[in-house]
């Protein structure tokens, strides 16, 4: 009898501490990992989107868009209520089409037609916030908007007409300005507790023409499609 008993107890213990382990798992598996703050890679494919050059009331198609990549990390701090703040940091090279028929756009002494496109190197810096809606224990949508600053090591023209020609060089030095800040705004789908995919645009606020006055100005606008890891 005294042997039966002890076996009863001992079955009563195992399955309450399974319950209590199984509890507890569930717990876990139901907290929403992006209620703490964590850190995301994050790789982009870029549509630069340049506009139109506009000099005095003539606006000329100077730059196309181009492809180009942005890597980088960002950093995620909840601040409650679902919103959060996302500063963030990445190396980009984008691209710029720089094909003129010069007897239809801009006349540019010398020259019939350019082929050619500009290559640009740089930092971006997103600093953004936004607001979070929890779709399931492993899954969230992230909607965001804010800030992003660009500084530009190098962007350099490339002619590929042969021979070359004198409009080859370091658009820096002579047409475009270093530092750009674009109004940034996108969502993100975070899956599987650390994966993430994204589409972002970003819209150019600062006039880019190295000599501009009154009547010459020039913007750059960015599409970006992102994937990455959050840990």
């Amino acid at each position: 009898m005294n042997t039966v008993s002890l076996l009863a107890a001992l079955a009563i213990c195992g399955a309450a501490s399974t319950v209590t382990v199984s509890a507890q798992s569930q717990g876990r598996d139901n907290e929403f990992p992006y209620d703490t703050p964590f850190w995301g890679l994050r790789a982009s494919f870029d549509l630069s989107c340049p506009g139109k050059w506009k000099v005095d009331n003539t606006k000329l198609d100077a730059f196309g868009t181009g492809p180009g990549v942005n890597v980088g990390m960002v950093y995620n701090r909840p601040l409650g209520g679902g919103f959060y703040v996302e500063p963030g940091i990445g190396v980009f090279y984008d691209t710029m089409d720089a094909d003129y028929d010069t007897n239809r756009e801009a006349p540019l002494p010398g020259a019939e037609t350019i082929d050619a496109w500009v290559g640009t190197v740089g930092l971006h810096i997103p600093l953004m916030a936004g607001y979070r809606v929890d779709l399931a224990p492993a899954s969230s949508l992230f909607f965001s908007t804010g800030p992003q600053l660009e500084i530009g090591f190098t962007a350099h023209l490339t002619d590929d007409m042969p021979g070359g020609s004198s409009l080859a060089g370091e658009l820096y030095d002579t047409l475009l300005r270093r530092f750009d800040c674009q109004w940034k705004v996108g969502v993100g789908y975070a899956f599987n507790y650390n994966y993430y995919v994204g589409v972002e645009a970003a819209f150019g606020l600062v006039n880019l023409a190295k000599h501009s006055n009154n009547s010459i100005s020039f913007h750059r606008s960015l599409v970006s499609f992102t994937v990455g890891y959050n840990f």
